[in-house]
């Protein structure tokens, strides 16, 4: 099968945002586990914690279907 050009642009462009979703969220995750006694003294904290967790995942996620669409294509 011969790969189709955009089925691959679609993978790098996955895993491109994949790995910049990633880095902001790990890096609010980090900055907000530093400051972790603020976080538990306010509600606003906690959702902020939480949101910086789900873009981290959501990060995590797309890099692993661009993978897998890069795959698919090489197989």
């Amino acid at each position: 099968m011969s790969d189709s050009p955009g089925r691959v642009l679609a993978g790098v462009f996955l895993i491109v945002a994949g790995i910049c979703l990633t880095l902001v969220g790990g890096g609010c995750t980090l900055i907000l586990l530093s400051m972790i006694g603020e976080i538990l003294r306010g509600s606003d904290g906690i959702l902020l914690f939480g949101l910086a967790i789900a873009v981290l995942a959501a990060g995590v996620w797309l890099v692993i279907v661009g993978s897998r669409m890069l795959k698919r294509n090489r197989s």
